[in-house]
């Protein structure tokens, strides 16, 4: 446990409550004390309001100093402004736990300073677990307690072992609207996170007996450090953690430098930092619900292949359409599960999978055959069984379930009945596959996302961790950067990655005193002459970049237009150096960058580079400093990857090439020890036949490092 982290036992299973603004006035104060009779709370309620006498049929003390005992907990339905003296009201008479729902508490002013830093500050020394402001607050089904402010009409019915972290007061009430197949350990509404955040709440959870899987709803992580470590700390428990991030569209607050911020944003490195942790990241509400009731499920997959069979061919269709956006894996039935099969419904055509259990109109006989046939292959880890029912329904319900629990008995491996829709289930049958290891789900797409989250959660093995190891040359090129915050010019970038041991094509720079043409006769010809000055932006919509000279005459004809162009546009840089670089032969043009993301920390972004950098912005983003193997692991799941150990790729060397040069430059970026504060390298070439990549273009920026 984080020493600077209060108990949060007072507050996530409070043994006593005070109701700070008691009121019989509709309001918070009256739900929450009906919800605590409805849950059958049987410790001490005490009512506080100095300007009450009685309130919630009990009398009102004056404060909570004036109880003559200090309650577990205090919840406060009091206005913004009264929030901070209620705090260290608290802090006075011994309360170790508060919540306070009101909004707009950091506007507020305490004594001259804002009521946040005094509630903070009165927190940390009290050693209270303050939940809040504009929050929700906390309910706990299995301890019968609640500092929830939403009134419970059927408590018997929340009561499960999923707990919520949720930093959106709105979704804690949404996800409470349906526990028609999981109900809650916990629902904590973490607000405004001023003590607590939300990594405190999950590294609770985390070893909370009556919780087996923890669901969040995220908006921003404001304790990085404690949020992972809370992550390896529920899988250490074997706890499986269910992660919705929203705001993913808006690009990075602060780590835009050149490109790469604004290409990997902070939405694909926290993905990789929930990769890296064991989480499991979804993308809608819909592929959170089925994805909690996969992992509740007595027996998760064992394997990633689903095998389905249903009644319907219009289903048939329908899944393998679903599944192929959904980038799941449908594998064929293995022939000898297949042969079999075929002696009872005839001709199978396609992969037999799924399974179109028509055959010769036996459904109960071919369903029973299909689903057997899938528990017995080598190759699925879960079998779906797909049809649609309904509560309420105004048609006779489907009764596949019997067959489907027959075969499932007889396995172990998880089998699920899916609804094609998203709600669409039978509360029967969900009820009756519970209680026999099998759940109900709803949404083909969802549905199938989340076995394949279960089924990926099961097998994953956290990566080992790797020290970085620069060469002793790559070390004193660090060590010999300018100090202070500043930008490399291209000549100096590949200056200093060459001494780290990075490729660059030859080349040298040419000041005034030197003739480029000579010095293109020396480097080797065909080559590239560029400007080099650091107030020139963009040189190739002047012109200032030409490429591709075979000759003295041709470097002496684009000196000449580079100067000239120099003159017209930028006057103050007509003397500017030039670079002179043998050209390097056709290849794949890549973006490999190295920066550091506000919220999420030190990042290494791999794509296609050039000007399909921009057009494609299809990239992997890995945490630095990269773990063993990660790199190559985040590769083989991408597009870039793909091609490159495919059979065109192979003339690339595939992707291992690029794994290994792309591990050296967040060594380097890591090793610096935020000295960097970017290096950026667009593009990055490959070369059939080549050895490993080559840097055309760099970008570096220096740092004055963070004590």
């Amino acid at each position: 446990m984080n020493p600077a982290r209060p108990d949060l036992g007072p507050l996530l299973a409070p043994r006593s409550i005070a109701i700070v603004g008691a009121s019989d006035r509709p309001g918070p104060s009256g739900r929450i004390f009906a919800s605590l009779n409805a849950l059958g709370f049987d410790g001490p309620i005490y009512a506080v309001n100095p300007g009450r006498s009685q309130a919630l049929g009990r009398a009102c003390a004056p404060s909570l100093a004036a109880l003559a005992e200090p309650p577990d907990a205090a919840v406060l339905c009091v206005s913004p402004e009264r929030v901070a003296d209620a705090v260290l009201d608290a802090a006075a008479a011994g309360v170790k736990a508060v919540v306070s729902y009101a909004s707009g508490v950091g506007r507020m002013q305490h004594g001259g300073r804002n009521a946040i830093d005094v509630i903070r500050e009165t927190c940390a020394r009290a050693g209270i677990a303050f939940c809040g402001p504009d929050c929700m607050g906390v309910l706990n089904p299995a301890t019968r307690s609640t500092l929830y402010m939403g009134e419970l009409l059927d408590a018997q019915a929340v009561g499960g072992d999923v707990g919520l972290i949720t930093q959106s007061g709105s979704m804690a009430i949404g996800l409470l609207t349906d526990v028609r197949r999981y109900g809650y350990s916990h629902v904590v509404s973490t607000g405004a996170e001023a003590v607590l955040t939300s990594a405190d709440y999950l590294a609770a959870l985390a070893e909370d007996p009556a919780t087996r899987v923890i669901a969040l709803f995220l908006e921003a992580v404001r304790d990085m450090d404690g949020f992972l470590a809370a992550l390896d700390l529920a899988r250490a428990r074997g706890k499986p953690v269910v992660a919705l991030k929203v705001g993913k569209t808006a690009l990075s607050r602060e780590a835009a430098l050149g490109h790469t911020g604004g290409i990997a944003g902070d939405a694909r490195i926290f993905s990789a930092l929930l990769r890296r942790h064991g989480a499991i990241e979804v993308q809608t509400l819909e592929e959170l619900t089925e994805t909690i009731v996969c992992l509740r499920a007595a027996r998760r997959p064992a394997g990633p292949g689903v095998g389905i069979v249903s009644p319907s061919g219009g289903h048939v269709e329908y899944a393998l359409d679903t599944a192929a956006h959904a980038g799941v894996e449908l594998p064929p039935m293995p022939p000898a599960q297949r042969d079999r099969l075929g002696v009872l419904l005839g001709p199978i055509s396609g992969q037999a999978n799924p399974v179109d259990a028509w055959g010769n109109g036996d459904f109960e006989t071919n369903l029973r055959a299909g689903l057997k046939a899938f528990a017995d292959s080598p190759a699925h880890g879960a079998v779906v069984l797909i049809t649609d029912t309904m509560d309420g329904q105004p048609t006779r319900p489907t009764r596949y379930v019997d067959a489907l629990l027959d075969v499932a008995a007889a396995s172990d491996k998880p089998f699920y009945l899916l609804s094609s829709r998203s709600g669409l289930f039978r509360r029967e049958y969900a009820d009756r596959l519970g209680a026999h290891g099998a759940a109900q789900l709803a949404g083909v797409g969802p549905a199938l996302r989340a076995i394949g989250h279960a089924a990926a959660w099961r097998r994953a093995e956290p990566l080992p961790g790797r020290r970085p190891a620069p060469s002793p040359d790559a070390l004193a090129a660090v060590a010999a950067l300018p100090a202070g915050d500043a930008w490399l010019d291209e000549a100096r970038a590949k200056a200093f990655l060459r001494a780290c041991g990075l490729p660059t094509p030859p080349g040298r720079l040419a000041g005034p005193g030197d003739d480029p043409a000579a010095v293109a006769a020396e480097v080797g010809h065909p080559v590239a002459v560029k400007v080099i000055d650091e107030r020139i932006p963009h040189r190739t919509p002047y012109g200032l970049l030409q490429l591709d000279l075979a000759g003295a005459a041709q470097v002496e004809a684009a000196v000449a237009t580079i100067r000239e162009r120099l003159a017209r546009h930028f006057p103050d840089c007509a003397d500017a150096p030039l670079l002179v670089e043998r050209m390097t032969p056709a290849g794949i043009d890549l973006f490999v960058a190295a920066s550091t993301d506000s919220e999420c920390g030190p990042m290494l972004v791999i794509g296609l580079g050039g000007f399909l950098l921009e057009a494609v912005r299809d990239v992997i983003a890995v945490p630095l400093p990269a773990r063993e193997g990660e790199i190559a692991a985040r590769l083989a799941d991408s597009a870039v990857g793909r091609f490159l150990d495919s059979r065109s790729g192979a003339m690339f060397g595939g992707a291992a090439p690029l794994a290994q040069f792309a591990q050296a430059v967040g060594d380097l970026y890591a090793a610096a020890a935020g000295r960097l504060g970017l290096i950026e390298l667009n593009p990055v070439r490959l070369i059939a036949g080549g050895a490993q990549p080559v840097i055309l273009d760099a970008l570096l920026a220096t740092r004055t490092p963070t004590p």
